[in-house]
């Protein structure tokens, strides 16, 4: 597995991800009609132009033989109305996987890779917002974030609750990536 930035040649197999995901993960818990409605060609053009125009931001993508199979974006915390979530300068905005790849590491692997990232860039916290009835809660559990703060999103007409899981310090030595994954 390779983990690289994103160029925006990946904008569409970033999109084919990030849609993928939302229909697998959200199902139930998102209106199956919005799920529905998802389109990979405007999530591909909002990810060409996050890629060239978002410059605090990171965004870095895996891949197995030369095949993507899951991305994370982060960078500098763009929601800071609790108090909790005042204490936070990094935000990991996003880590999605083809359903089919996850349970493989793959995850873990881009997880820590970012938090180095943020802690490279003088962030040396992580904030990460998740609907509360995400599936992947336990991964953000297991990679030992705990529930900060709670909140309500607006996602196809339903308001769904939210919880924003911390991370105090990314620099821990756990969420250092070794040299062979740089």
């Amino acid at each position: 597995m390779k983990i690289r930035p994103a160029v925006v040649a990946d904008a569409a197999s970033i999109a084919h991800i990030h849609v993928a995901s939302w229909r697998a993960a959200y199902a139930g818990i998102v209106s199956q009609t919005y799920l529905d409605s998802l389109d990979e060609s405007q999530f591909a053009e909002r990810w060409r132009d996050w890629i060239t125009t978002e410059t605090s931001a990171l965004i870095f993508i895996a891949e197995i033989d030369d095949t993507l199979c899951g991305f994370a974006s982060a960078g500098p915390i763009r929601k800071q109305t609790h108090k909790p979530v005042t204490f936070y300068d990094g935000e990991l905005y996003a880590i999605y996987l083809l359903p089919a790849m996850q349970r493989k590491g793959i995850g873990r692997a881009l997880f820590i890779h970012i938090a180095s990232e943020l802690a490279a860039q003088s962030m040396n916290n992580m904030l990460l917002w998740s609907l509360r009835d995400n599936p992947s809660t336990g991964f953000y559990e297991r990679m030992s974030g705990t529930i900060v703060a709670e909140d309500v999103h607006e996602i196809g007409g339903a308001t769904l609750p939210t919880v924003a899981y911390g991370w105090a310090d990314v620099t821990r030595k756990d969420f250092r990536r070794s040299s062979a994954s740089r």
